[in-house]
């Protein structure tokens, strides 16, 4: 079996840019809520509540699916016995890469929404508080 990669679990600049982001849409949002200014477009008040954490999570569940991919079909090959014909392998390899997909990309995307929803909900407040002092 692999040995443990911490590189994997560090911050990356993506998160960064994405977390600003969010923060970003938030705080336009927020204020122009404190301010009663109407949003004109008919779908950007959904955008900017929901998008920071759609796309957050999809990549979360992206990065997450393939990571799990790998591990799984790594421990899935690891429980495979010598005395296992070659159907019986790869059925077990195969197992063990779909449950391992499946695990990581639902992890993987439940962190990257509520790191989103996190960003997103901060932001707006900032901008609110910002718009009600700026009154």
């Amino acid at each position: 079996m692999s040995e443990y990669n911490s590189d994997a679990f560090k911050w990356s600049i993506m998160d960064t840019v994405l977390g600003l982001a969010s923060l970003g849409v938030g705080i336009f949002y927020g204020y122009a809520n404190s301010k009663e200014i109407p949003l004109r477009k008919e779908n950007l008040e959904t955008a900017l509540a929901f998008g920071p954490t759609i796309v957050q999570g999809g990549l979360g569940l992206l990065s997450g699916g393939i990571k799990g991919l790998m591990i799984g079909a790594e421990l899935g090959l690891y429980a495979v016995r010598p005395e296992d014909n070659a159907i019986k392998q790869f059925a077990k390899g195969t197992r063990g890469a779909v449950l391992g997909t499946l695990t990581g990309g639902l992890i993987g995307g439940a962190i990257g929404g509520v790191k989103g929803g996190i960003g997103t909900l901060m932001g707006y407040l900032i901008g609110y508080t910002a718009g009600q002092i700026i009154k």
